[in-house]
């Protein structure tokens, strides 16, 4: 498949604030597929006393475990060194800089396709995709190429002006540190050249991962399984959340308290690792209302209505690697104690055949949390949506706590009896390789209650005796009648190792 690009060297600057830009050329075909940086704060390193780097100790057994599968820098000698992991330990923090970056770069292609808060253009379907890939020229095609086009222009004019669109002034900010200006002609050139490629990447990228799963579907489920659940290992972290992974989150706990697992009242503190922000996900593509994380809220209200936990005694703490989704937490619970509610939107894209049970899940989200809003409207070029949005009450506002953690290295440090009842991790340990995601077991079982729960849609390498968590059952949803739309939860326990 092929993408369109916009020719080197052609004027696109705009004419003057807010007007389109000149035509682009005729695009180039390249090879595709269908389909941030991390701020330092004080508060942030405040947050950080309560946080311990996992012990080197502990870091044994782990390397143990995975021997052949370890990082150059910890082979040899260097797995007995202080010194060692110390090092490993700060470069990781660098590398994860970059990796958030990364990860932002694919919300912006993602924006580039699907964004409506910056044009009246349509957003790019499948089926455009496609034709513009056809080699025969037709009118399908050209119509989806000038719609491709005028995206490009107006995202590119959006980035220059961005005014109260905190996205554009996110990446706009993003762009700027890379050395990109919106002043000349040559300016606009390269941005537009830019934008092109940054999307031509991400969908060549998705057309590997994309492969690779195939092939292991083609073995059997479970290797399919287990395929998802490293396939990101190299790729930059994004930040991009959505509702669905929530829906498979309540089935299990459904599950779990069919079967007397959990009981009622039984979790009182929860973790949520990498809540993330809705900013534009590649699935659902919305960026015209302002960002939002809603897994905090979406766990409590299933615990509430489930009985599983009781209002006055839950509290959720989030525990994520970016300071963006940590700082705009810490700002809904400051908008919270001057009373103001949280404002979840929750559009439901309908021309995807949302299966039955997704839908009632939909409607019934935010019941134990909050009250139903006024939405705002989805517009036009967003296709087939509905709408509605829930109010949080500041009290549930309020019982969301934000640590910034990097779970794969550090752990909070916990007294018994405060440890949590229940942590939950969706599309998160897929970013790590083997190694890292034993680490992780490492500090989730460190920060888990007597009985305690992992839930998680990642297959974490668990077949080993020597790995800190071990399969207690799992919960497969769908979320539409489309192939693969769904998640897999494992639950998972406690593996007591002797010291």
């Amino acid at each position: 498949m092929s993408l369109p690009c916009r020719a080197a060297g052609e004027n696109i600057a705009p004419q003057g604030r807010g007007n389109l830009m000149r035509p682009m050329s005729k695009a180039t075909v390249v090879s595709a597929a269908l389909i941030g940086i991390l701020f330092c704060s004080t508060e942030a390193a405040q947050q950080k006393s309560g946080i311990k780097v996992v012990p080197l100790r502990e870091a044994q057994k782990v390397f143990a475990t995975y021997k052949g599968k370890l990082p150059e820098d910890l082979t040899g000698e260097a797995m007995r060194s202080e010194d060692a992991w110390r090092r490993h330990v700060a470069e990781r923090e660098k590398l994860l800089e970059e990796r958030l970056e990364e990860g932002e770069l694919d919300t912006l292609a993602n924006l580039t396709l699907f964004g409506t808060s910056f044009t009246d253009a349509s957003i790019i379907t499948a089926a455009e995709l496609q034709q513009l890939a056809a080699n025969a020229p037709s009118e399908s095609r050209q119509g989806a190429e000038q719609n491709y086009q005028k995206r490009l222009k107006d995202l590119a004019i959006g980035l220059a002006y961005p005014q109260g669109n905190e996205r554009l002034q996110y990446m706009s900010g993003l762009l700027q540190r890379r050395g990109f200006k919106f002043a000349t002609a040559s300016d606009y050139n390269r941005l537009g050249e830019f934008l092109a490629r940054n999307v031509l990447r991400m969908l060549s990228e998705n057309a590997r991962y994309r492969e690779a799963i195939e092939k292991a579907r083609a073995l059997d489920a479970k290797s399919e399984f287990e395929a998802r659940s490293h396939v990101f290992e190299h790729r930059g972290i994004s930040l991009d959340t959505s509702l669905f992974p929530n829906y498979a989150i309540e089935q299990a706990l459904k599950e779990l308290k069919d079967k007397g697992i959990l009981r009622a009242g039984q979790v009182r503190r929860v973790a949520v690792v990498g809540p993330g922000l809705d900013t534009v996900n590649k699935d659902v593509g919305f960026d015209y209302y302002p960002e939002q994380t809603i897994q905090p809220f979406s766990v409590a209200d299933s615990l509430l209505r489930l009985g599983l936990a009781r209002e006055n005694k839950l509290s959720v703490v989030t525990l994520d690697i970016s300071e963006k989704v940590n700082s705009h937490i810490r700002e809904a619970r400051r908008r919270a104690l001057a009373r103001r509610a949280y404002v979840l939107q929750l559009p439901l894209r309908m021309d995807g055949q949302p299966t039955d049970g997704a839908v009632a899940y939909w409607k019934a989200f935010g019941t134990r949390i909050g009250r139903t809003v006024p939405a705002i409207p989805a517009p036009k070029n967003a296709g087939n949506i509905e709408t509605r949005a829930i109010g949080v009450f500041p009290s549930t506002v309020l019982k969301v706590h934000p640590e910034h953690l990097d779970i794969v290295y550090e752990r909070m440090e916990l007294p018994e009896g405060e440890k949590f009842d229940l942590i939950i991790g969706t599309n998160i340990f897929v970013y790590y390789s083997e190694f890292e995601q034993g680490l992780a077991e490492t500090n989730l079982r460190a920060m888990l209650n007597e009985g305690g729960l992992v839930l998680t849609n990642d297959a974490l390498p668990l077949t080993s005796e020597g790995s800190a968590l071990k399969v207690l059952g799992s919960t497969a949803t769908a979320y539409s009648d489309a192939p693969g739309d769904g998640d897999t939860i494992l639950w998972l326990e406690s593996r007591r190792t002797p010291d």
